[in-house]
């Protein structure tokens, strides 16, 4: 007998990868009555995660195809992107070790550091190890700055790929500062199946992982899960953007605080 979440999970791939998960072709793959496979869209729907059309079901949230352009995304959201970034960087002390990953978003959290002693900080991001060089040379923060090789992303300037990844498995990290593309009940996502593979070994090899996502993010899906809203200690967004009451339940019920920032 299959398990309804094997199912429910078949469900949401389904529609991920071809806009549309059959009631008949789910039945089939299970072995499962039709009636049954109906139930599990049902629950789906009270989750706000799908919603039926004939023969099957869509997802009833928007769907992040792509993330945009490096420098739009630079732009885009400043203010929240600074509101998230200052309350974030107060989570780090000194002597600690900490990780970011190669998101736009994070690189507000770097800007933010300041007046820490003796931190290790770890990045994949050029841009990240930049701004904290800067940070470092002007006696704003002391320590060290380890960065991931691999190769290089020349758009996006972070390193990707199965080195990158795996060298985060020879480190322990007391927080980690990951972001996505987009969040919903169902999980973290990104567009970028290399992010994807190193945020969640971030994630895997730290005491304490914070999850940094403006609040246009949520209620969203992108193509590669990451992480599920309980592998998350804190999420941190912000006000622009109504957060709705299943979200934050969801936070509750997964023990993940959520900490809305004003913008």
């Amino acid at each position: 007998m299959t398990r309804p979440e094997d199912r429910e999970s078949y469900i949401l791939t389904s529609i991920k990868e071809n806009g549309f998960a059959s009631i008949n072709d789910t039945a089939k793959k299970f072995g499962v009555s039709i009636e049954t496979v109906r139930r599990d869209i049902n629950k789906l729907c009270k989750e706000n995660l799908v919603k039926k059309v004939r023969g099957g079901a869509v997802l009833s949230k928007p769907f992040c195809r792509k993330d945009d352009d490096y420098f739009l995304r630079m732009k885009s959201n400043q203010h929240q992107k600074l509101s998230i970034g200052m309350m974030a960087s107060s989570m780090i002390r000194d002597g600690s070790v900490v990780a970011f990953d190669a998101g736009v978003s994070i690189q507000s959290v770097a800007r933010c550091v300041s007046d820490v002693k003796n931190v290790t900080f770890v990045t994949n991001s050029i841009s990240i190890a930049s701004i904290l060089l800067n940070k470092f040379h002007s006696g704003e923060i002391s320590g060290r700055i380890i960065f991931i090789g691999g190769e290089l992303d020349i758009q996006n300037r972070f390193s990707k790929g199965a080195f990158a990844a795996s060298a985060v498995n020879d480190y322990y990290f007391d927080i980690s500062f990951v972001s996505c593309t987009a969040i919903s009940l169902d999980s973290a996502s990104s567009y970028c199946l290399d992010e994807c593979s190193y945020s969640k070994q971030l994630i895997s090899r730290s005491s304490t992982s914070v999850l940094i996502a403006e609040s246009n993010k949520i209620g969203k899906n992108s193509i590669c899960r990451f992480a599920q809203i309980s592998d998350f200690d804190t999420i941190i967004t912000d006000d622009k953007n109504p957060v709705s009451d299943e979200f934050k339940r969801k936070c509750e019920e997964s023990k993940t605080e959520l900490i809305t920032v004003r913008s």
